[in-house]
């Protein structure tokens, strides 16, 4: 079952669901504000390297989060 991201409509926070069948079940909502009017969008591939470990293309959006960057997968401060 693919996982996809979903842009909730009223508060634009941006969420993964794990999708079962033809779309998201009816019902779900948006885990930051419960809005329930969500749009797919598209999210960067990851590609798969010799070590295993996974990267995003370097035209994908980084952001930094206590743990790691994504999209370069490096330790943050």
């Amino acid at each position: 079952m693919p996982i996809y991201e979903f842009r909730c409509r009223k508060c634009k926070a941006v969420n993964e669901f794990l999708v079962r069948g033809a779309g998201l079940e009816a019902g779900t909502a948006c885990p930051d504000c419960g809005g329930e009017r969500l749009e797919k969008v598209m999210s960067a591939a990851a590609i798969a390297t010799r070590g295993g470990a996974s990267q995003a293309p370097s035209s994908a959006k980084k952001s930094c989060t206590r743990h790691s960057c994504t999209g370069c997968g490096s330790r943050c401060h």
